[in-house]
């Protein structure tokens, strides 16, 4: 890949933990213990603060608004209409 093409992809964006808070809203506890647990957004440790990749965020939002059988049935109440 030459130089002017590396600089067209967008550099992926790594969040720390207190801008996810900001962010998105997740008490800080609540993305801890989901690492804990494994379940939530990827988290990986840098050093020794957690960083989150923001498209793994935005993913992992997906899937569970995707999972959601509430979303899901007002999704198709308000097809139906």
């Amino acid at each position: 890949m030459s130089t002017a093409e590396q600089a067209a992809v967008p550099a992926e964006r790594w969040l720390f933990l207190e801008e996810v808070r900001e962010i998105y809203g997740f008490p800080e506890s609540t993305l801890r213990y989901w690492r804990k647990i494994r379940t939530g957004p990827t988290a990986y440790r840098v050093g020794r603060r957690l960083r989150y990749p923001q498209s793994e965020i935005e993913s992992w939002m997906h899937e569970q608004a995707a999972c959601d059988p509430i979303a899901r049935s007002t999704k198709n109440q308000s097809a139906k209409k």
